[in-house]
């Protein structure tokens, strides 16, 4: 990845359409973006490219604890909203489990009404059940799904924990683009 300034890994830069690597995204979000489409495995290697003038011998060993920090603190954020997420499917099932109670007993009691037809009782009692079985559709939803986009992005913040940080200096904004990797451990740069 190509950066005009180190605070530009955590803070979108202003765009800019003239320069070769132009970046339109932080530099984590980029990273992040490389990484996802990606099964991780082993150790990722982030290549840093700024410019000669911006780097130097302290920047990597400011750069890598900020990043450390950044990436916990994305990870702690995402386990909280996760536990938020368990809440709100707890009270959601509760909700859920007491509707569909009080559908099963209303469509007993519907079977057992004298003056309403055979077929009249059978549409409101199966109506009634699917109903109550709906009323379940938003915990289940939250108890099997919604839970992944936060555990899969806090895969991708520990490979950026573990990963192999390399700041690099470039002479000028005409440097040539690194190619993709190809096989082995990704590398992202």
């Amino acid at each position: 990845m190509h950066l005009r300034e180190p605070a530009h890994l955590f803070v979108e830069p202003d765009p800019d359409p003239f320069s070769a690597h132009a970046m339109y995204t932080s530099g984590i979000e980029h990273v992040l973006s490389q990484l996802r489409p990606l099964r991780v495995r082993g150790q990722v290697k982030l290549r840093v490219h700024m410019p000669s003038e911006v780097v130097t011998e302290e920047l990597e060993h400011e750069i890598v604890p900020a990043l450390l920090r950044y990436c916990r603190a994305m990870i702690d954020a995402n386990r909280r909203e996760v536990l938020s997420l368990r809440r709100e499917g707890n009270r959601a099932l509760f909700k859920g489990l007491t509707f569909l109670a009080v559908c099963v007993l209303l469509a007993f009691v519907v079977d057992k009404l004298p003056f309403v037809p055979e077929y009249w009782q059978w549409v409101i009692s199966e109506g009634l059940f699917i109903g109550g079985w709906v009323a379940l559709w938003r915990p289940i939803e939250i108890f099997l799904y919604e839970w992944w986009p936060y555990a899969r992005e806090n895969k991708l913040y520990q490979a950026i924990l573990n990963a192999k940080v390399e700041i690099l200096a470039e002479p000028d904004d005409s440097a040539t683009p690194l190619s993709p990797p190809r096989g082995g451990n990704p590398a992202v740069g």
